[in-house]
């Protein structure tokens, strides 16, 4: 998955922020969550204001045979990657 910040949003502000990022890209588990629990893009340099603790959320524009959605919870965060603490597959 390669990211692009035109697809990123903060839907929830607070102590835990929630963030929406929409792709065109096929989402399944391995191409958003199988790099070994580590998030390529999604950094404090491409994504200010993301911290440990945040929820994001991927959503697809609607592939056949892609995953929905994907929910992961922020467990580190580095300026290019971030890796994540658990993952929800819709």
């Amino acid at each position: 998955m390669a990211f692009a910040i035109a697809g990123l949003n903060c839907v929830a502000v607070g102590p835990t922020k929630m963030w929406i990022y929409t792709t065109d890209d096929i989402l399944t588990r391995t191409s958003v969550l199988g790099n070994g629990g580590v998030v390529y893009g999604l950094g404090t340099d491409n994504c200010p204001g993301m911290s440990v603790g945040d929820i994001v959320i991927f959503a697809h524009s609607g592939v056949a045979g892609s995953s929905l959605m994907n929910m992961i919870r922020v467990l580190n965060i580095t300026a290019t990657s971030m890796t994540y603490a658990s993952d929800v597959t819709i």
